[in-house]
């Protein structure tokens, strides 16, 4: 009787443990799903922003396209982890 009732217990706390292994990765696709509408976005915009400096002397931009180069590396980045 004693080893059911353990086995009902660990058979319990496996359910639990699922549960819990089940919600976290929901929300960690929640974050990746995110991040990645995120660099999206950020790659649009970098592409608009190379876009624009090709057609005018780009001095104007260069400085933003930098800020958003990097942007798009720590997302990418973060995605991977």
């Amino acid at each position: 009787m004693e080893e059911m009732a353990d086995t009902a217990d660990a058979i319990e706390m496996a359910t639990l443990d699922k549960e819990m292994a089940e919600e976290r990765a929901e929300s960690l696709q929640q974050e990746v799903d995110s991040l990645k509408e995120k660099v999206e976005y950020l790659t649009m915009d970098l592409e608009i922003l190379k876009h624009e400096i090709e057609e005018g002397d780009g001095s104007a931009f260069v400085y933003q396209v930098k800020q958003l180069e990097e942007q798009n590396a720590r997302l990418k980045e973060a995605l991977v982890r």
